[in-house]
């Protein structure tokens, strides 16, 4: 915004001037902080549990949906306009 503002107050388009260079280089050196700072927090995650079934969700035949389940078995549910029907398989 100060660039913006310098540009239409002073009518000029250096865009060496000493406070848009400042203001440049201030953003710089923030993004980067919070690069490095970020880089730990991401680098720490653990990774999720292995999933050993899934769930099932089946609407009007047209659309389906999966979710991972810790389960060790798959659930289907089938929604079919009224009709609601429900099947649990062991692996």
């Amino acid at each position: 915004m100060k660039g913006v503002n310098h540009l239409s107050e002073k009518k000029s388009f250096d865009i060496y001037a000493t406070s848009l260079r400042v203001l440049s280089i201030l953003q710089i050196i923030f993004v980067l902080g919070v690069v490095i700072a970020l880089f730990p927090i991401v680098n720490h995650r653990t990774p999720s549990p292995e999933t050993k079934g899934s769930i099932q969700v089946h609407v009007n035949g047209k659309s389906s949906v999966t979710y991972p389940s810790e389960q060790d078995e798959n659930v289907i549910i089938e929604l079919n306009g009224s009709n609601f029907t429900f099947t649990a398989k062991k692996q």
